[in-house]
């Protein structure tokens, strides 16, 4: 009986020390708009982590507040990365989620050369 109170107390004790978990819905912490981020959870809750298409690929995150009332996503372009990515209009008007060199349409991904060996 002793032994379990005993792990019963550390439990609480060690579970009443963490708060939320980072990135959760309620997150009122974040970077506000204007900031450098990497990801959207880097900003507070309403501003997306956007890369200013006319960088390119060296363009940095930066926090951005949601376009709700876009109505059309822009063609799908080839990320820096090599991958084709959409241009959502959440981002608004000049970003993109990641960094991207132009908005010219279309992408075909890499594939391994060895893939049809």
């Amino acid at each position: 009986m002793r032994r379990t109170a005993l792990s019963l107390s550390v439990f609480l004790v060690a579970c009443s020390t963490h708060g939320p978990a980072s990135g959760s819905a309620t997150q009122d912490s974040g970077a506000p708009q204007g900031s450098p981020c990497e990801l959207t959870t880097d900003c507070v809750v309403g501003l997306l982590c956007g890369f200013p298409i006319d960088a390119g690929c060296a363009a940095q995150g930066v926090c951005v507040p949601e376009f709700l009332s876009c109505m059309n996503d822009g063609p799908t372009v080839c990320g820096c990365d090599g991958d084709p990515v959409g241009l959502a209009c959440i981002y608004g008007p000049g970003y993109a989620a990641i960094p991207v060199p132009g908005t010219t349409p279309g992408c075909m991904p890499d594939f391994d050369a060895g893939f049809f060996d």
